[in-house]
């Protein structure tokens, strides 16, 4: 329980930084369970979820990639999926000291809160605490807790591993040598095959290189007075470029335009991102087709870009146009607000930054000295 105490503490302090810009931030009012529902781990074909998790599989946009469990003969899969849990087992009851009641008590909490409601049993679990513990709903994609699992996993299956090399060494004495290094290697060969998609992610994701447009768009700024919004269309929070197909497996990427131009530009937070009042009154906007609406909400400049491919109408956007390039066009409309566009660094992310920064100071001091007197303990 110490150690459990221990590490909650330290999780919390170290992470000061990212708890305190979320207190302030709407985004958990707007969480709800659709979110929940979204973001949960799916039952493919004849697995459960909550054996996916076991795995450590089960990310809610999973479907879209090269997976083991679709590749790989099911009962192979089920066989390596099952070898994790048991080489945990055997070496949790090896040491079954304080650490190994840790990590094992870890994997637990992992498999309750990464199954979450894909579960009927710890659905209950996991809708109790989204619900009623503040902040908890942050963790809508259930699939982080699969991190416990893994860090479970770390610490006791070589424990396990080291038990089943030595129980084979006293049963085959006359390759006792060879199976010093046989286990070990047989292990990681079969995790190599139980993840293989992850080796270099099996060409499922390429680079891409901006298109020399953008340069355009950012060079049209550099000599403008900005005294309103920049806002950025169409209004979605991923989208699928001309560039970018091929290079994922849908070609969606996050709306990258803030990377590409100097200004700040408002973009959607899409449908399950974080909002603001800000871009819910855009979105109002533009779901009403309303230019004076964006005028009145301090929108100077609109950047249509047109190498994303979209369904929405936009032809309503029919204002002054200033630029165009082979990606983007850029109208300018007549903001009524003006906008305070310089960059403050807020009170908080100073105190959460310099918490957090401390904590991982200490943990490394710590950590430092611990070993200097394990060192000089045994000369």
């Amino acid at each position: 329980m110490f150690f459990l105490m221990l590490f909650i503490v330290l999780l919390l302090s170290a992470n000061v930084f990212w708890l305190l810009s979320q207190a302030s931030n709407p985004v958990f009012s707007e969480i709800d369970t659709s979110h929940e529902q979204f973001f949960s781990p799916k039952m493919t074909d004849k697995i459960p979820s909550v054996v996916k998790i076991i795995g450590m599989w089960g990310f809610w946009r999973e479907a879209a990639y090269i997976t083991t469990y679709n590749t790989l003969p099911l009962w192979l899969w089920y066989l390596l999926t099952f070898m994790f849990p048991a080489l945990m087992l055997i070496g949790y009851y090896t040491k079954k000291d304080q650490k190994a009641k840790f990590f094992y008590s870890l994997w637990w909490i992992g498999l309750i809160f990464a199954t979450g409601i894909s579960n009927p049993i710890t659905g209950k679990i996991f809708d109790f605490f989204f619900n009623y513990v503040p902040f908890f709903n942050g963790f809508r994609d259930s699939h982080k807790f699969v991190a416990l699992i893994a860090l479970a996993y770390a610490y006791l299956c070589p424990v396990g591993i080291m038990w089943v090399r030595d129980k084979l060494k006293q049963k085959l004495p006359k390759i006792k040598k060879s199976l010093h290094y046989a286990v070990p290697i047989t292990f990681v060969a079969l995790v190599i095959l139980y993840t293989y998609p992850l080796i270099g992610l099996w060409g499922q994701i390429k680079p891409a290189s901006y298109p020399d447009s953008y340069q355009q768009t950012n060079a049209y700024f550099e000599n403008k007075t900005i005294q309103g919004h920049i806002i950025y269309l169409p209004w979605e929070g991923y989208l699928t470029y001309n560039w970018t197909v091929g290079k994922t497996p849908d070609g969606r990427i996050a709306v990258p335009i803030n990377k590409l131009i100097k200004p700040i530009v408002v973009t959607s937070p899409g449908l399950w991102g974080g909002k603001t009042n800000l871009t819910n009154q855009i979105t109002s906007c533009i779901n009403n087709k309303s230019i004076s609406c964006l005028e009145n909400n301090g929108v100077q400049y609109i950047i249509m870009d047109r190498c994303a491919f979209y369904n929405k109408n936009y032809k309503w956007i029919n204002r002054t146009l200033v630029h165009k390039d082979s990606c983007t066009y850029i109208y300018k409309i007549r903001n009524k607000i003006r906008i305070d566009r310089s960059i403050k660094v807020p009170l908080r992310f100073i105190i959460g930054t310099s918490v957090s920064l401390l904590t991982l100071i200490g943990m490394i001091w710590y950590l430092i000295r611990t070993r200097d007197r394990k060192s000089s303990g045994k000369s």
